[in-house]
């Protein structure tokens, strides 16, 4: 994780890995909840699956990521979804409809 971050110019000052097991039972995510040099709170979701990312997979994506936002009583203004599988097109539009950027990680 720490190379992806890197290779995205992604510097974070304090950072917190999240338990998914409280809001998923998918084994596939993982979660960084952090801020960066500007102060800013960054989510920052990863997923490392050879599967295709799906839209249901964007659905459930978006609640957990906003139950953890909401459990840590965090406003974050920027969330990054890394992923290393082909991803369906509406799966695509609604994660930047829910305020991720999608990044493309090998």
């Amino acid at each position: 994780m720490e190379e992806i971050l890197l290779k995205h110019k992604i510097f974070l000052k304090k950072t917190k890995t999240i338990n998914l097991k409280l809001y998923t039972r998918a084994k596939s995510y993982k979660v960084i909840v952090g801020v960066d040099m500007q102060s800013n709170n960054l989510l920052l979701v990863f997923r490392d699956a050879k599967s295709r990312f799906l839209q249901k997979n964007g659905i459930e994506v978006a609640e957990f990521s906003n139950m953890i936002l909401k459990d840590l009583d965090i406003i974050s203004r920027k969330k990054i979804f890394f992923y290393n599988s082909e991803i369906c097109s509406k799966a695509l539009k609604l994660m930047e409809e829910n305020g991720f950027k999608c990044c493309f990680a090998m």
